[in-house]
């Protein structure tokens, strides 16, 4: 695999440094000394984000994503884990439910449920912990 960035991803990764040190890193310390993030405060951080091709740069553009491939969506996590770790957590969270459901969803979830992911109004997540297994979702038992 080539690591080298393209021009359009060197683009984009110093657009999104740029703006995250102006935008977000002035207001980390703030929110981490006030425990989580709010639902609402997490969709307004994830919303700002979006431009950029965070939540969405895996879906398909009839569901509004932009399908950017995998370095260009790594490029934009690992800017956001060197600003922000947990709201980088959070958006990876948020992301992988969405990007589960464009993996595995029926026809009619995908229709009814990925365009709002795009609006950036709805959070999705996995509930995937279980007694035995913790967050393994290999060692899931069911019964």
């Amino acid at each position: 695999m080539d690591f080298a960035l393209t021009e359009e991803q060197s683009m984009l990764k110093e657009n999104v440094r740029n703006f995250l040190e102006k935008e977000i890193v002035p207001v980390v310390d703030e929110h981490e000394k006030e425990g989580p993030l709010t639902k609402e405060a997490a969709v307004a951080f994830i919303r700002r984000l979006m431009p950029f091709g965070y939540l969405v740069g895996f879906l398909p553009e009839q569901y509004g994503g932009s399908v950017l491939e995998a370095k260009t969506n790594g490029i934009l996590l690992e800017e956001l884990s060197r600003a922000w770790a947990s709201l980088a957590g959070t958006l990876f969270i948020v992301a992988g439910f969405w990007w589960l459901l464009n993996e595995a969803g029926s026809p009619e979830q995908k229709e009814r449920l990925l365009p709002l992911a795009a609006s950036g109004d709805y959070i999705g997540c996995l509930a995937i912990t279980e007694p035995n297994a913790g967050s393994d979702v290999a060692g899931v038992e069911l019964t």
